[in-house]
């Protein structure tokens, strides 16, 4: 009895560690599947860090290029955030390289942010019959104008004296002598509203055809316009200015809500012009003890009146031919340095305070920059320095690849002789029929020798060219009229490139070393993170991931 206990016992004991085994060995077959459960959109785990579907297509959407495929696998993925890593390990966003950079990034693509939420969007096209209200008065109605422009107080007492009389514009120019006048137009021909000066315009749009209007002082000179015709504007003329008419509109819309904007930043960033300080700045400079006074301040920022006046001057450009308007120069430059430094402060303070990099769409498209600057920092403090392309390498690579730095041109290699006299030329022309040697034949011509030619077959004269078409290596023809002269041609043979000297492609050939050997340290030092890493892929959530760009690929195309 007691043995067989032992016996039953001995068999549990065995089927226990059996079954112990067998579930262990099942955990171990499943623990990348069971790592993934609940994660179903974890594409892979690297070092810890869990990387989505949508992480893999908004990297995806930042790294692809043109002609680039989707990848096979996530490995360049992967190996793009194990650098990542590895560059935020050491630190290297502290570097004032990579924060200057990212911080530039960041700034402009704050503010065009800013633009598009707070200006860009809240332009809506206006209603055709809100359009229309523009369209009248700016394109429509169609004026045909007389004018007549006067220089003197006596001329302009004449011309209201026959105006009064009842006199039309043409009766007067007549009577003052003014209709072969550069200052006397019979009549303008039909125009838009738009394309007359706004002053004039005014005057014009409230006339009846036949009627003058007052006197208009513009531009040095006093005007008269009488109205000669009025044709109002169609259905079908709005439709053809539809789309100027909106230009104008959304560029008005534009102007107004960037104002609002910045009157409404100017309240909240407390902006205090002081113009004390600015009334001593001139083109002079900036008065004594002046010039690191603050002429603006903005919230914590303050403007001094020195960098106001060097960036208002560096603006003006002042030219000697300006001296005796300088002082009214500088003012306008200074008053639009001024009006533009207010505006860049509140925009940059504003779009930054937003934080638009923590929240879609610029979340992703900032984080990917960063950490794509991240590894740039790290090639350069780790990488770069291990690339050394000698000038033996630069030797080497020339000489064994020739075909990589040669001219893609047709090279024609030949013999060309010529003379002007047609009685030589018909001698030598019957001794090459008779089959003497192109060389022998030539030496009248050529007493010290024949020299081949390497000639790109383009710059060739037409009429050698046309010839060469019908020839092969080792043949000859002539004579061939050309350029004023009789020429005989031997064809050697054709060749496809002419190697560039070294010297041209120096530079190009160390680039290309450069980013060849920089590849290389790359993939050696990916294979070290790679073996001191952790990293678990999730096969079904990749193929969900590719599949997913592909689709949407394929919807655009």
């Amino acid at each position: 009895m007691e043995n067989e206990g032992s016996r039953e016992l001995s068999t549990m004991r065995t089927r226990y560690i059996c079954m112990s085994l067998l579930l262990f060995f099942s955990v171990l077959a499943l623990d990348a599947q069971a790592f993934f459960l609940g994660k179903g959109d974890v594409v892979a785990v690297v070092n810890e860090e869990s990387l989505t579907i949508d992480d893999f297509a908004n990297w995806w959407k930042e790294w692809e290029g043109p002609g680039m495929e989707v990848p096979e696998s996530p490995d360049e993925y992967i190996d793009w955030v194990l650098m990542a890593q590895e560059a935020n390990q050491m630190q290297l966003y502290e570097n004032s390289s990579f924060q200057t950079k990212v911080d530039v990034f960041l700034k402009v693509q704050s503010l065009m942010m800013l633009r598009k939420e707070e200006i860009t969007d809240k332009i809506l096209d206006p209603a055709d019959a809100d359009l229309k209200k523009y369209y009248q008065g700016h394109y429509a109605p169609f004026l045909n104008l007389r004018m007549l422009a006067l220089k003197t107080d006596e001329e302009l007492t004449q011309v209201k004296d026959l105006i009064a009389q009842g006199k039309s514009l043409d009766e007067v120019a007549r009577v003052t002598g003014y209709t072969d006048s550069e200052r006397y137009a019979e009549e303008t021909g039909e125009m838009r509203p738009l394309k007359i000066p706004e002053i004039l315009r005014e005057v014009a749009l409230q006339l009846e055809p036949g009627q003058i209007g007052k006197p208009i002082d513009w531009k040095k000179a006093t005007y008269f316009i009488e109205l000669l015709s009025s044709r109002e504007g169609t259905t079908e003329d709005f439709n053809s200015v539809k789309e100027k008419l909106l230009s104008t509109y959304r560029k008005s819309e534009d102007v107004r809500l960037t104002e609002t904007l910045i009157d409404d930043l100017k309240i909240k960033y407390q902006v205090k012009v002081d113009q004390e300080v600015l009334q001593q700045i001139t083109v002079d400079g900036v008065s004594e003890g002046a010039t690191e006074k603050t002429a603006i301040k903005i919230g914590e920022t303050e403007i001094k009146a020195e960098k106001l006046y060097q960036t208002a001057l560096k603006q003006m450009r002042v030219q000697s031919a300006w001296t005796e308007r300088a002082a009214e120069l500088f003012q306008v430059s200074l008053d639009g340095v001024v009006i533009g430094a207010i505006t860049q402060t509140l925009l940059g303070k504003e779009s930054l305070d937003r934080k638009y990099q923590e929240r879609p769409p610029l979340q992703s498209v900032f984080d990917f920059y960063w950490r794509n600057r991240l590894i740039k920092e790290l090639e350069k403090e780790l990488l770069h320095p291990l690339v050394s392309i000698s000038d033996e390498y630069i030797q080497k690579e020339y000489e064994q690849h020739p075909e990589n730095y040669s001219e893609d041109v047709d090279l024609v290699e030949a013999y060309i002789v010529d003379t002007k006299s047609e009685k030589l030329a018909a001698v030598l022309a019957e001794r090459l029929k008779a089959g003497e040697d192109f060389a022998t034949v030539m030496k009248v011509l050529e007493p010290t020798g024949l020299e081949a030619q390497q000639t790109p077959k383009a710059h060739l004269p037409e009429e050698v060219r046309d010839a060469l078409e019908t020839m092969v290596p080792g043949q000859s023809v002539g004579p061939v009229a050309s350029q004023g002269k009789l020429k005989f041609v031997k064809l050697i043979g054709h060749l496809d490139r002419k190697v560039m000297p070294l010297a041209d492609v120096r530079n190009l050939i160390r680039s290309q070393l450069y980013d060849r050997e920089l590849a290389r340290s790359r993939v050696e030092y990916l294979q070290r993170l790679r073996e001191n890493s952790s990293i678990k892929i999730n096969q079904s959530a990749w193929k969900k991931a590719r599949g997913r760009i592909l689709e949407n690929a394929d919807a655009q195309n």
